[in-house]
């Protein structure tokens, strides 16, 4: 079965107030790119598929100096649940892989390997976590009110 892939969200981090155009910019073309790359990927299937989007830990918790990581992932995410409603009856899962702040790409490769599965064939519109615990905990291990500004 052929899949589709995109991410992980990724971009300029620094205070709100200081985030150029230029930053902003950057960060609207990469989350384009892998929503057309999504949306021309499931106009082409003519059976089942997968998408997933790999999105950023500051899409649902936010992070100081991660403003345009969390806005992109938000996005990717709420665009991969409305493909899943929308896709679902050609057979197309669309799913979202929320990593840490500082991901454990292995961790990440092997929820995106378990959503591109046959396995996964019932799970579509998720949110998955692969960030140890970070997205639910008060305290946040690493800390939920860590600063990504620059010092």
């Amino acid at each position: 079965m052929e899949t589709f892939v995109a991410g992980p969200v990724e971009g300029e981090r620094g205070p709100f107030l200081e985030l150029s155009q230029e930053a902003w910019e950057a960060m609207v073309g990469e989350v384009q790119k892998a929503f057309l790359g999504a949306r021309d990927y499931a106009r082409e299937r003519e059976g089942p598929g997968r998408i997933v989007f790999v999105s950023a830990a500051a899409a649902v918790r936010p992070i100081a100096g991660a403003t345009l990581e969390g806005v992109a992932g938000a996005f990717l995410t709420t665009a991969a649940q409305v493909a899943a409603v929308e896709l679902a009856e050609r057979g197309i899962t669309a799913n979202v892989v929320v990593p840490a702040l500082e991901p454990d790409e292995l961790t990440v490769s092997a929820v995106v390997g378990f959503l591109l599965s046959d396995s996964a064939q019932g799970v579509s519109g998720a949110v998955i976590a692969a960030d140890g615990g970070f997205s639910i905990t008060k305290e946040g291990k690493p800390s939920p009110l860590i600063d990504v500004r620059p010092s």
